[in-house]
C-alpha cells in the first residue's frame, strides 16, 4: 500500500472516529475535523480562483495540479520536501499576519478549535499548492514582491480574509468556482 492510500485511510478513520463520538471531547474533534476540511478546500479555492483569473487556467490542470499536491503532500516526512514546506508556510503566514484583522469572538471552545485547525489547514493546503506550483510549474518568488507565487500568497491570503471578516463564506467560492471554472471540488476534487 503505498504511503498516500495509508495516510489517506488513516485520515479517514479518524474522521469517522470522530463523527461517531457523543462525548463532548467528541464534538472538539468534530470541530478540529470540519476546521481541517474548511482550510484545505480554502487554500484549493483560493488559488483555483488566482490561477483561473490571472493565468487562464482551467478545470484539467487546476485539477491536475491539486492531485500533484495530494502526491507532494504524502512525502512531507522527507526532510528536503519538510524544509522547503516551512518556507513556503512560513511566508504565508507572514503574509496573514499583515493583514489588519479584527479579533474573531468565539463562544465555544470547539469554535476555537475549528478556527484555530482551519487556519493551520489553509496555511498548509497553500504551502503545498505553492511547493508544487514551485516544483512542477516553475513558478517563483522574487526579493520585488512581484513574482507569481508572491502574487499568489497575496491573492489567496486577501480571499481568506474575506472568509475570515465573513464578507463571504466558503459556499459561495464553491458556487463561484463552480461556475466560472466548472469544477465541484466535493466531487472532483
Amino acid at each position: 500500500m503505498s504511503l498516500r492510500r495509508a495516510a489517506i485511510r488513516r485520515e479517514q478513520k479518524q474522521r469517522e472516529k470522530a463523527m461517531k463520538s457523543r462525548s463532548p471531547s467528541g464534538e472538539l474533534a468534530r470541530a478540529k475535523e470540519q476546521g481541517k476540511i474548511d482550510g484545505r478546500v480554502l487554500a484549493a479555492f483560493t488559488s483555483a480562483i488566482y490561477l483561473h483569473k490571472d493565468f487562464g487556467w482551467g478545470k484539467d490542470r487546476i485539477l491536475e495540479m491539486i492531485e500533484r499536491g495530494n502526491k507532494e503532500a504524502a512525502r512531507f516526512d522527507n526532510e528536503g520536501v519538510w524544509f522547503a514546506f516551512n518556507f513556503y508556510a512560513d511566508k504565508i503566514a507572514e503574509k496573514l499576519n499583515q493583514q489588519k484583522i479584527g479579533a474573531k469572538t468565539v463562544k465555544t471552545v470547539a469554535e476555537k478549535i475549528y478556527y484555530d485547525s482551519r487556519n493551520d489547514f489553509f496555511i498548509s493546503g497553500l504551502a503545498t499548492i505553492i511547493s508544487v506550483l514551485s516544483s512542477d510549474y516553475n513558478f517563483g518568488w522574487n526579493t520585488k514582491g512581484t513574482g507569481r507565487l508572491d502574487r499568489l500568497t497575496e491573492s489567496a491570503v486577501e480571499e481568506y480574509v474575506n472568509v475570515l471578516e465573513e464578507k463571504t463564506s466558503i459556499e459561495a467560492y464553491q458556487d463561484r468556482i463552480l461556475e466560472e471554472i466548472g469544477i465541484n471540488f466535493y466531487k472532483e476534487g
